[in-house]
């Protein structure tokens, strides 16, 4: 199976955002994360189906 680069880029950024958010725990940067790494994962969704 080829990774589209859909699939590639959202899971590199999405690794990204989960080890910063290991890394900055509280905050509003902290939730601006999580809220993009949900986006990220949607976005992933929609582009499966």
């Amino acid at each position: 199976m080829k990774w589209t680069l859909t699939v590639r880029i959202t899971h590199w950024l999405l690794a990204i955002g989960v080890i910063t958010n290991l890394i900055n725990e509280s905050g509003s940067i902290h939730r601006f994360i999580g809220y993009a790494c949900v986006l990220l994962v949607l976005l992933r969704l929609m582009d499966g189906l």
